[in-house]
């Protein structure tokens, strides 16, 4: 006897995926409603003042220092309110600290290669590679963030009484950084026993003021300038012949 076939089949309803459910429940587009565009938007002015916030106060710590550079000026320049200053940085010291750090990460940026590179080192030869990357690295950053740079010369020179926390923790990283390095340079005995702090706050106070001199006082300086391509590899030679007559024997 023939099996019975109903008269028809049905088929049985797949189930829809969680995603397929809530978007045919809540049939919402995609698009930001008003208020969450006014809270993005808000929020994306928000940090493009405060880029040109920082912005603005390194050029003015850089041309007038931070003693004699007040909110009220840095707030003028960035045409805004100080009401407005203050609610993203509160105070001077916590704006200068921010400017600092951006500096500070740029500078690392361009010098980690170079420690890198220096812890690295087995013998002289390869030492001499090393030390010479670090002076263009060096060079690098100078050339191309000098408003930090001159802002930094002009905090060490007003020898402020206020001390900025940030700021000092940040100087203390890198010199400790590079403590590392030349204290493990020196017991492989590939550099001689002297203060290496000495020769790198000689190699920075030396280059910075070389580039500053360069700029204001263009006529005290052998052309083609260290701005130029053909006087900076002049002034890079004599930094890295500086540095090896003060650490190799």
């Amino acid at each position: 006897m023939a099996e019975f076939e109903p008269p028809f089949k049905k088929e049985p309803k797949s189930k829809p995926s969680r995603r397929s459910r809530i978007s045919r429940n809540h049939r919402i587009s995609r698009t930001s409603t008003p208020k969450e565009a006014f809270v993005k938007n808000r929020r994306a002015n928000g940090v493009a003042t405060r880029q040109r916030i920082i912005e603005t106060a390194r050029g003015m710590f850089a041309t007038g220092g931070y003693e004699a550079t007040s909110l009220r000026q840095i707030a003028g320049a960035s045409t805004i309110d100080i009401a407005t200053l203050k609610y993203h940085f509160g105070d001077k010291s916590s704006l200068f600290a921010e400017v600092y750090r951006h500096g500070h990460e740029a500078l690392m940026l361009y010098l980690k290669p170079c420690l890198d590179g220096l812890k690295e080192v087995d013998g002289p030869d390869s030492l001499r590679v090393a030390l010479e990357d670090l002076v263009i690295g060096l060079h690098d950053f100078i050339s191309t963030e000098f408003s930090f740079v001159r802002m930094f010369l002009f905090r060490l020179l007003e020898g402020a009484d206020a001390i900025i926390t940030l700021e000092d923790a940040l100087q203390g990283v890198a010199m400790e950084m590079f403590d590392d390095v030349f204290e493990n340079l020196r017991q492989l005995k590939l550099i001689r026993d002297v203060d290496h702090r000495a020769v790198l706050n000689l190699l920075v106070s030396s280059f910075t003021t070389w580039f500053l001199i360069a700029e204001v006082k263009p006529t005290w300086i052998q052309a083609p300038s260290p701005m130029h391509e053909e006087g900076r590899y002049r002034s890079e030679a004599f930094f890295v012949d500086m540095l090896e007559r003060l650490l190799l024997d």
